[in-house]
């Protein structure tokens, strides 16, 4: 399974809402969004490089 295919998903807040940044497969961008710590899927990543490198 591709993660740079998935929706980003924000989770359930179990912690904070944390900034995270997800692949959008349809701009083909590397995106900002909030995370809630807990849950989600494989295409959340801690900083827009990261993003870049795994889904580029």
């Amino acid at each position: 399974l591709d993660v740079c295919s998935l929706d980003s998903n924000p989770g359930r807040l179990c912690s904070n809402w944390t900034i995270y940044w997800a692949f959008n497969s349809t701009s083909r961008r590397c995106q900002r969004f909030y995370y809630g710590g807990c849950d989600g899927n494989g295409n959340r990543f801690e900083n827009q490089a990261e993003c870049r490198l795994k889904c580029f």
